[in-house]
């Protein structure tokens, strides 16, 4: 990583039913100190386990524009973090580490979303 960020891999992240759906939580070392904006990537994709490299010809990015941290159609950590804000890729419900059973784009994923949307804003950082 080209920047001090601190890394929350697999942070549980509560849902209303009693179930977690976890995240990677990528945030700029300043957020010990001064509260800074979330951006969250939310997919069915994985947290961690699909970035450019895993797509055909990295979908036309150069490799040296990216750090590696970045997931399928999310951001890169290191570019926002340098910038002032927190990434949270989150795996979906039900889908890689996540639990329950996948629901995509229904009321039940909006819940979610709103759920982890809650959690993180009441995050000291």
């Amino acid at each position: 990583m080209l920047v001090e960020c601190i890394v929350d891999r697999d942070a549980a992240i509560p849902l209303r039913d009693g179930l977690h759906v976890y995240a990677d939580i990528y945030r700029p070392a300043s957020s010990e100190d001064v509260q800074v904006p979330v951006v969250i990537c939310w997919s069915p994709y994985g947290k961690s386990s699909i970035n450019l490299d895993g797509i055909w010809h990295r979908s036309g990015v150069p490799r040296d524009w990216t750090s590696g941290y970045e997931t399928f159609e999310g951001l890169d950590p290191a570019d926002w973090c340098r910038r002032g804000y927190a990434i949270v890729n989150v795996d979906a419900r039900g889908t890689q580490f996540s639990e329950g059973t996948f629901f995509f784009w229904g009321e039940q994923e909006a819940e979610d979303i709103y759920d982890a949307i809650d959690f993180l804003s009441q995050q000291p950082w």
